[in-house]
């Protein structure tokens, strides 16, 4: 298992496909910081894209699932034009990560690792080779909690982790 800094298990080559997932709404840069983790293990990947988020914070403003997949594709390509990598629509928390048996590696964050592991459970319950499991620490936000698309579409920072919204402190004139 990794931890961020990139210390890989194996060589990086071409052999490898690197799965990840999410909804990547509003992306930001903790997103983009999955998305290079991603390309320094190979530049072949594939990505579960969350065709319905759910029961998200302010879910009335997360974008349809094809103008999500629209600035995935955009943000993969300015982060590496060479990359080889599929986006998929998922519909429960694991997609292709339980069921392809060439993948080799998975790419999460330190919040989504229990995940990672018990898709590796899985995997082995399969009779599928296990993924070698990469996490990258959360992006913080300027206000040192994580940047989150949440956050975003609250209007609370923008996708750099800029505070947009400071503390108003009313003061009241007796």
């Amino acid at each position: 298992m990794t931890q961020q800094g990139n210390q890989e298990v194996g060589e990086v080559g071409e052999s490898r496909i690197v799965v990840l997932g999410g909804s990547f709404s509003q992306i930001h840069k903790g997103h983009i910081e999955l998305l290079k983790s991603a390309l320094k293990i190979s530049k072949r990947l594939k990505i579960g894209l969350v065709f319905d988020p759910g029961n998200k914070p302010f879910k009335e403003l997360i974008e349809d699932y094809q103008t999500r997949y629209n600035k995935l594709k955009k943000a993969i390509l300015e982060l590496d034009k060479e990359a080889d990598f599929e986006i998929v629509p998922i519909y429960d928390p694991y997609g292709p990560s339980i069921s392809e048996p060439n993948l080799t590696d998975i790419v999460c964050t330190e919040e989504t690792l229990p995940r990672a592991i018990e898709i590796n459970e899985i995997r082995k319950k399969k009779g599928l080779k296990p993924l070698n499991v990469h996490y990258i620490i959360l992006a913080l936000a300027e206000d040192l909690l994580p940047i989150r698309s949440s956050r975003i579409r609250a209007g609370q920072i923008d996708e750099n982790g800029k505070l947009l919204v400071k503390e108003v402190k009313i003061i009241y004139d007796e």
